[in-house]
């Protein structure tokens, strides 16, 4: 087991590592892709959104490449039941944090639900 959690958190490392090179990229403007792994990093389930925003010129960020350790969630959240939740808000105020910093993020957040798709894209400009 212990073997098993260090390759994790080397694999955590790694991808935070992708995140941060992402993010000192020359860019005006980015966004940062968040909602559930298995929707956003299927290209099938979200309609192919990294290409599209690509041939806007748009850098797409995965939520979970952000150094998502870096942030402590105040106790209001420590009763949401699911852990990807959590995760979603904590990539929310890095990116806050990120945008008052002088640099340009959007969230574009991707629900898949049981009946329909929907895409909801937030600007939020400091």
């Amino acid at each position: 087991m212990d073997k098993a959690r260090k390759v994790y958190e080397q694999f955590v490392q790694a991808r935070e590592n992708l995140g941060r090179e992402a993010l000192q990229a020359d860019f005006d403007r980015a966004v940062v892709v968040l909602g559930k792994p298995y929707n956003t990093h299927d290209p099938g389930l979200n309609l192919f959104m990294a290409r599209h925003l690509e041939r806007l010129g748009l850098p797409a960020i995965p939520w979970d490449c952000l150094a998502l350790s870096q942030v402590v969630l105040s106790e209001r959240w420590d009763t949401l039941p699911w852990h990807y939740s959590r995760e979603q808000l904590r990539a929310l105020e890095f990116t806050a944090k990120y945008i008052s910093k002088g640099r340009e993020l959007s969230f574009a957040l991707y629900n898949r639900c049981r009946y329909t798709n929907s895409v909801i894209l937030i600007e939020m400009n400091a």
